[in-house]
């Protein structure tokens, strides 16, 4: 039986064809679904207004209201103070609580930030539009 050969321009058009009519890209790719995020980012200041490098910037995000917390997320200020976090939605709720606050790196004698609190909408599906929210360590 003589073998079929199919161009490979061919098969590309088709696989493209096949995702981009909705098909499912986890059956067609085998990729993952990433579930929908938003991605926090700022700055970490002291008291002055000076970036504070080493700072250590937590967020946990949970149902809208702040009553609980799902998922948590952590990451370091780079030397100018700045960050950045994907946080990802959790549960069914169409918004989400995430709340923000920053340690203070070791031997600094700055104390944590206040916890900034705010709501984000999560579209099933798609990730929701990036949030600025700096924060400052406060004085010893």
């Amino acid at each position: 039986m003589p073998r079929i050969r199919i161009p490979r321009p061919f098969a590309a058009i088709a696989l493209a064809a096949a995702v981009a009519c909705n098909a499912d890209p986890v059956v067609l790719c085998a990729c993952s679904v990433v579930p929908p995020y938003t991605v926090v980012y700022g700055h970490v200041t002291g008291p002055a207004g000076e970036a504070v490098a080493g700072a250590r910037v937590h967020a946990l995000v949970g149902p809208a209201g702040c009553g609980s917390a799902a998922d948590s997320a952590h990451a370091p200020a780079d030397a100018a103070g700045r960050y950045r976090l994907p946080v990802f939605a959790t549960g069914a709720d169409a918004e989400q609580c995430v709340r923000v606050t920053a340690l203070a790196p070791a031997g600094s004698g700055l104390r944590a930030a206040d916890t900034v609190r705010f709501a984000v909408a999560t579209p099933r599906g798609f990730p929701a539009d990036s949030v600025r929210r700096d924060v400052a360590l406060r004085a010893p």
